[in-house]
């Protein structure tokens, strides 16, 4: 009870709160900038059983957003990497590794053996895809997105809530999709915005708060601008 103390202080959350989480399984799809840090505070805030997926390998490149890695663990699995390292921070945690992509094949399988699926991918049709199949087994999604200096974090079919593809029907084919590796993107974004989603888990998990449910907060940290569109 010592490690969560802070955590249990909280009228909100308490000893019921936190016996929750511990119960709780929480999906991180995506290992990379958003996910490094999501995944950090979900260990540390006691959620029991965290599943990470990712494909990728950890390259020098990403070490200046995905704060989990270090220069040592460069040309490893970023699930292996992050295990490693998510261990030693709780090692009451349990955590099961998906070295893949999260697709129509095996997403059944994957996402079926969690409570709340993380979506932090940088793939659009990913995104898609995990939506499908999040709305098919009724799984709550949060949903996290960043670009340049702006992020995006919204929660969808959480307690009757919309889905992505509601908000956003189709991807148009001719529009010029780029990527952070495209665009380029600053190394506290994606921190803040797995701060927001960590947070958006721990009050669907406790059941404390309002919960980002038919809206979406857009932070742009350039211009220091903060916006929530209801849906």
């Amino acid at each position: 009870m010592n490690r969560y103390e802070r955590q249990i202080r909280l009228k909100e959350i308490g000893t019921d709160g936190q016996m929750k989480l511990k119960k709780a399984s929480v999906l991180v799809i995506g290992a990379g900038g958003i996910g490094c840090p999501l995944l950090s505070y979900l260990c540390a805030s006691g959620v029991g059983k965290i599943g990470i997926a990712d494909y990728d390998k950890v390259d020098i490149s990403n070490l200046h957003r995905q704060v989990l890695y270090n220069e040592s663990q460069t040309g490893m699995y970023k699930t292996e990497a992050a295990m490693e390292n998510l261990i030693r921070l709780n090692s009451e945690t349990e955590f099961r590794i998906f070295n893949t992509s999260v697709g129509k094949t095996n997403g059944r399988n994957i996402i079926g053996d969690f409570d709340i699926i993380a979506d932090a991918t940088d793939n659009l049709r990913s995104r898609y895809i995990i939506n499908d199949l999040c709305v098919e087994m009724k799984k709550p999604l949060i949903w996290g997105a960043v670009n340049k200096f702006e992020l995006q974090v919204s929660v969808f079919n959480c307690s009757g809530g919309t889905d992505l593809r509601k908000v956003f029907p189709e991807i148009n084919p001719e529009a010029n999709l780029k990527s952070c590796e495209e665009q380029g993107v600053t190394g506290p974004v994606p921190g803040l915005a797995a701060m927001i989603m960590s947070a958006e888990a721990i009050k669907i998990i406790t059941g404390c708060g309002a919960v980002l449910c038919n809206e979406m907060l857009i932070i742009n940290t350039l211009t220091n601008e903060f916006r929530k569109i209801a849906f």
